[in-house]
C-alpha cells in the first residue's frame, strides 16, 4: 500500500511524541517516594480487628484485602474491604488474609503483605444483665456469669460495662457495650460486644389532695400533685389525667369520716414513667344550725331573771330532705333582774332530734328584750 511522505512524517512525529510522554511519565514516577514495609497486625481472634502497618507512616495508599483457606494459594478479593482495618467474624475462623497496598497521590509502588492466619475462633457467652430503672446508671445493673472460649480453651478474665456511668435516656431496652478483658493481655486482646439492658420505667407519685367539707357541701372537682421526676424532666412529659373517684356525695353522713378519695391511672401517659397513687381523704364537719322564728318578750320587773319568748322556734340551714327537728326543754333567762332596755336573754336546752340529727351542731339563739319598771296601781 502506498503511503505518502507526509503521512509517514505524521506517523513518525506521533511515535516520537508518545515516546517522550512515556519517558516523562516514567521519569516523574521514579521521582515519587515509594512505600516501604507493609504487614498485617492484630491478635487474629474473631471479634477483633486486623489492621495494616505501612512504612513510611505518612504514606498515602489504597488497600485491598483478600482471603483464602490456604496460606499460600487461592486468595480472592474481599468485596468492599478497602480500608486499613478489617473486623473479623466467626465466619473467618481458619482463614488467611493478605492485603495489596498501592501508593497514591505523592507515593508510588505496590506491595503485598504476607499471609496472616489462621484466624482463631472466640466463643463468648456474654453475661446477662439485671434490669435498671430509668434515671439509674448502667452501674446499677449486675452482670451475670460470662464465659470466653478461645479455640475451645477457657480464658480467664473479667466482664465489665465499657461506660458504667452512662445513664440511658429512655425506658425500654438500651444497648450497652460490655468488655471482656482477659487476665493474659500478652496472648489475648480485650473483646467488646453490645448487649441489651432492660430499663424499667420509673415511678411518679400522684398524690390526691385532701379535702375538708361541711356536711351537705358539694364537691365539683378533686385536686392532685405529681412528683418524682428524674433527669430534669418536668410535668410536660406527662399527658392525660388521672381518674379520681369517691363515694362522697352531698348529704353523706359525718359518721363515714374520713371518706377515701381513690386515684387510678385514667388517661395518664408518660414514656419513661409508671404511676403510683397516694389516696386522699375527705373530712366532713358537722353543719351548724341556728334557730329562727323567736324573739324575746318584754316584761314588767318582777324581781326575777325569768324570760319568755314570742313566736315559734324553727331550724335554719337544714340540708334538703333531712329528718331533723327541734327538741329539748329550753329555758330563757335575762342576764339581770333589774330594769333596762335590750337586755340579753340566755337561752339553754334546745336540742336536735331525728335520724339526721348527728350531722348537725345546734347554736342556741341569743335574744333580747326589755325589763320595764313596775308601776303600782
Amino acid at each position: 500500500m502506498y503511503v505518502s511522505k507526509a503521512r509517514k512524517r505524521n506517523i513518525l512525529i506521533s511515535i516520537v511524541v508518545l515516546i517522550c510522554v512515556s519517558a516523562a511519565a516514567a521519569f516523574m514516577l521514579l521521582q515519587k517516594p515509594k512505600i516501604g514495609l507493609v504487614q498485617v497486625v492484630g491478635s487474629g481472634y474473631t471479634g477483633t480487628e486486623l489492621s495494616v502497618s505501612v512504612l513510611p507512616l505518612e504514606s498515602t495508599v489504597s488497600y485491598q484485602w483478600s482471603v483464602s483457606t490456604l496460606p499460600d494459594a487461592n486468595f480472592v478479593d474481599v468485596s468492599g474491604a478497602t480500608s486499613r482495618t478489617l473486623m473479623l467474624s466467626n465466619d473467618d475462623v481458619g482463614k488467611y488474609f493478605k492485603v495489596i497496598v498501592k501508593g497514591i497521590e505523592e507515593y508510588a509502588g505496590m506491595s503485598e503483605t504476607t499471609a496472616f492466619g489462621p484466624i482463631k475462633g472466640i466463643s463468648v457467652t456474654w453475661p446477662t444483665t439485671t434490669p435498671i430503672t430509668y434515671g439509674q446508671a448502667l452501674s446499677s445493673s449486675t452482670l451475670g456469669e460470662g464465659i470466653a472460649l478461645i479455640n475451645g480453651v477457657y480464658v480467664p478474665g473479667a466482664f465489665a460495662f465499657e461506660n458504667a456511668s452512662l445513664v440511658p435516656v429512655k425506658a425500654g431496652f438500651t444497648k450497652a457495650n460490655v468488655i471482656f478483658t482477659p487476665n493474659d493481655l500478652v496472648t489475648y486482646k480485650p473483646i467488646t460486644a453490645s448487649i441489651d439492658v432492660t430499663v424499667n420505667k420509673a415511678l411518679l407519685t400522684v398524690k390526691i389532695t385532701n379535702k375538708a367539707v361541711t356536711y351537705g357541701d358539694f364537691i365539683s372537682a378533686y385536686d392532685y400533685e405529681i412528683t418524682g421526676f428524674l433527669m430534669s424532666d418536668t410535668i410536660s412529659v406527662v399527658s392525660g389525667t388521672p381518674s379520681i373517684t369517691s363515694v362522697y356525695s352531698a348529704g353523706l353522713s359525718v359518721s363515714y369520716n374520713p371518706v377515701q378519695i381513690i386515684g387510678e391511672v385514667g388517661t395518664l401517659v408518660a414514656d419513661n414513667y409508671d404511676f403510683t397513687f397516694v389516696f386522699g381523704e375527705i373530712t366532713i364537719a358537722k353543719k351548724t344550725l341556728t334557730i329562727a322564728g323567736i324573739s324575746g318578750r318584754d316584761k314588767i320587773y318582777d324581781g326575777t331573771t325569768i324570760a319568755t319568748i314570742l313566736g315559734k322556734a324553727r331550724l335554719s340551714g337544714i340540708f334538703v330532705g333531712d329528718d331533723v327537728s327541734i327538741g329539748g326543754r329550753p329555758t330563757f333567762n335575762f342576764v339581770q333582774r333589774t330594769t333596762g332596755t335590750n337586755i340579753k336573754i340566755i337561752v339553754k336546752g334546745y336540742t336536735l332530734k331525728g335520724t339526721k340529727a348527728g350531722n348537725y351542731t345546734l347554736i342556741q339563739p341569743t335574744l333580747y328584750a326589755d325589763i320595764k319598771p313596775y308601776v303600782a296601781p
